[in-house]
């Protein structure tokens, strides 16, 4: 009985050691997993804490996320490797916002690598198309604002080359008329062409600016041969110009030599309120220029004139009307012209004081070349003619043609109205004049 309870107790001691060998054993490894649970996570932190350092060395400006120029897909590259290893997902939100830097850094390089590409030493490469432009342009667009700003200089360097390319070729093409550049342009100008070639000198790409100096000299040739051409048709143009003014001062000598010109004295009716006394003061400065009735005037010139009551037959005896009024106006105020010469001829005592009434206006030229004044009857400022009034037009009016140019047929007219200007006489071209001397019936008298 003693025996069997020992081995009792043996037995549980032997449990209670195994038990307790068990419970040693585990209590080391689970100490040492949390132990290298420790360690691993420390080792991720760390881990981040490089990435992030190495990062940072991406850009010039974390905050505002200023990628640094220089920076190659091989740093990125090796930054994103680096992140792979961080596996903690405590860490999957920090490992998200950096992968997104370092894909948004990828497509930064890209695209910088790319416009560097069209470059060589500074100078936009000749086969740079539009569309290569355009492309740069919309890859640009879909970076981030503090990454293409990075970019922004070189960009605007490629277009403005890439425009001074396209610019240069549009002017050149533009000076010729056809696809081949054969014709010049008829309207390119010196200053237009200098201007192209000035572009031709600024710009970078030299060998395609060279490639112009054929068509810029071909240019140059033409507009050195127009050039010429236009001074010798100045010089032509100048010379016809001094040789037509050189014909225009001879044709105004020989006019100025070809006037017979009478200088009567002059009587002004209106001035001296006679109001219908042209006839008396035409006959009166025909007379004087004559040498007769030297100390007569106007005034006692008129007074001297025959008079008739009858307005509708006493014109052919003598004066119609008042001489000094302009009213009634029922009838014309006139003296016809064979009483008129018959007044001058008696008031004067010169017989040569004729009636030439019907003759041509060439007859009447050629009394004033010989020296003989011509009293003609006209209308007052040369209007057409009114309503006819006991023999005379209502609007008739009496000058003396004292002037007469062979060369230019102009007549110059001594007129008694005297003119608001304080014009007295006038020059009328033979053909107005005519018109209305036929048209008042050719009413004249000459003092010889």
């Amino acid at each position: 009985m003693r025996i069997g309870k020992n081995q009792g107790w043996y037995r549980a001691g032997v449990i209670g050691a195994i038990v307790v060998a068990f419970g040693v054993l585990l209590g080391a490894v689970v100490w040492r997993a949390v132990i290298k649970a420790e360690v691993y996570q420390n080792e991720q932190a760390t881990l981040l804490s490089e990435i992030e350092a190495s990062l940072t060395e991406l850009y010039t400006d974390v905050e505002t996320e200023v990628p640094n120029t220089k920076i190659t897909q091989e740093q990125i590259t090796a930054v994103e490797e680096k992140l792979a290893d961080v596996v903690m997902r405590r860490y999957d939100d920090n490992k998200a916002e950096m992968s997104r830097k370092l894909e948004t850094l990828h497509n930064f390089v890209t695209l910088r690598e790319e416009l560097n590409g069209h470059f060589t030493d500074g100078v936009l490469k000749t086969e740079t198309t539009a569309e290569n432009v355009q492309e740069v342009k919309a890859e640009l667009a879909k970076l981030p604002e503090s990454y293409a700003g990075v970019l922004q200089d070189k960009f605007a360097q490629l277009q403005t080359q890439y425009e001074a390319i396209r610019d240069l070729q549009t002017a050149v093409r533009e000076m010729f008329t056809d696809d081949k550049m054969t014709v010049v342009h008829p309207k390119l100008t010196r200053a237009q062409y200098q201007a192209v070639v000035e572009r031709a000198k600024k710009l970078p790409q030299r060998e395609l600016a060279e490639s112009y100096d054929e068509a810029l000299a071909q240019v140059n040739k033409v507009l050195a041969q127009r050039e010429k051409e236009a001074a010798e048709a100045r010089q032509r143009a100048l010379e016809a110009r001094r040789r037509a003014e050189e014909l225009r001062r001879q044709q105004q000598k020989e006019e100025a030599a070809a006037w017979k010109v009478l200088n009567v004295p002059y009587y002004s009716q209106n001035l001296q309120q006679i109001y219908n006394g042209c006839e008396a003061a035409s006959m009166l400065m025909a007379l004087q220029y004559k040498g007769y009735l030297k100390d007569v005037d106007l005034h006692k010139y008129v007074e001297m004139m025959p008079k008739s009551d009858d307005p509708w037959s006493g014109y052919t005896t003598g004066f119609v009307g008042s001489i000094y009024d302009l009213q009634p106006k029922t009838y014309v105020h006139w003296i016809a012209p064979a009483p008129l010469a018959k007044f001058g001829r008696e008031s004067s005592g010169n017989s040569k004081v004729v009636d030439i009434s019907g003759v041509s206006l060439a007859d009447l030229d050629k009394e004033v070349v010989a020296g003989n004044p011509v009293i003609i009857y006209v209308t007052f400022l040369f209007n057409p003619l009114k309503e006819w009034l006991n023999g005379a037009p209502k609007n008739l009016h009496v000058v003396l043609l004292t002037g007469y140019n062979e060369k230019t047929g102009t007549q110059r007219l001594t007129d008694p109205w005297t003119q608001s200007d304080g014009g007295r006489t006038y020059d009328i071209s033979r053909d107005e004049l005519e018109k209305i001397y036929n048209a008042v019936g050719k009413k004249a008298v000459v003092v010889r």
